[in-house]
Parts: structure tokens; sequence; C-alpha cells
């Protein structure tokens, strides 16, 4: 159980420059007097930089926070019925989440790179979502199908992670 958060903890710092994204470099002349464009770009560059650091790192923990009480879940370290609460209440901060993002996507004040980037980590927290639901299920079930899917979900959202912060 802690060797999974652990090993999702060391990830995260290896991959960080690469979430975050390379500092931009500009000479100490252009820096002495900015423009208002170029003042309202950084702090663009800075809120959209903030977002992804945190999006990256949530659905990191996220997808550890689950696998962790799967594994509690399978070890019988925890009950089945506060498996099912501790996952519900992830389930319904994953959505709140999801909904805010989902703001921030329509709202039109996002590249189209960036965009890409928030729509894929929506699409992740459809499957985390899906993951959760269906380890819940299972817990209160013990179903092979709700095993599967939780089995699949956990792949797939995995995949995506991994594809979407350029992890190898």
């Amino acid at each position: 159980m802690f060797k999974c958060f652990l090993t999702l903890l060391l990830m995260l710092a290896a991959f960080w420059p690469r979430i975050v994204g390379a500092q931009s470099h500009t000479s100490v002349a252009a820096q002495a007097v900015p423009s208002a464009d170029a003042l309202a770009t950084e702090k663009d560059a800075l809120h959209l930089n903030t977002i992804g650091a945190f999006s990256a790192g949530f659905v990191l923990q996220s997808y550890g926070y689950i696998g962790v009480l799967a594994d509690s879940l399978s070890q019988g370290v925890y009950a089945p019925d506060l498996v099912r609460s501790m996952l519900t209440e992830t389930i319904n901060y994953l959505r709140k989440v999801h909904t805010q993002l989902q703001k921030y996507q329509g709202g039109g004040l996002i590249v189209p790179g960036d965009l890409r980037f928030i729509t894929s980590v929506i699409n992740i927290i459809n499957q985390l979502m899906a993951e959760a639901e269906a380890l819940s299920s299972f817990a209160q079930t013990k179903g092979e199908a709700d095993l599967k899917r939780f089995e699949e979900s956990r792949k797939n959202a995995w995949k995506n992670i991994k594809n979407t912060l350029n992890m190898k």
C-alpha cells in the first residue's frame, strides 16, 4: 500500500519538469520593460502551467489512492463498507474537479494545445471515476464482472495518464 503511493510520488518527482514545461529564457533587456501583452502572456502561461501541475498531481494521486484502496480491500485491511465510503468521497471529489475543468474548457480562454491537455485530463478523470465505481461495486458484490471492469478501467486510466504526462 505504502509502496504504491511512494512509487507514484517518485514518478511525479521524476517527471515534474515535463509536467510544468520548460522555462522560457529571454534577454535581460527584454525583461527590463515588459509590454502589457508580454505580461498578459506571462500571466496566462503561469496560470496554465499551474493548472497543468495541479492536474497532473491530482490524477496521479487519485490513481494511487484508488489503488491503495483496492490493495487494502484485497488484503482485508479495510472492511468493504469503509472502502465503499472512501470511494464515494473520492468519486464526489472527482466529479467536482471534472465539472470545474469542463467550465474552464468551455470558457474560450485557452489555446488549442492547452485545450487538448484539459480535455485529456477530463477524460482521465472520467476513467478514474469508472475505476472507483467499479471497485466500489466489487467491494459490495465480489463479482467477476465488477473486478474485470475495475481492472480494465485502471489499465486505461494508467495508459492515458502516461500519455498525457509524457511518461515512459
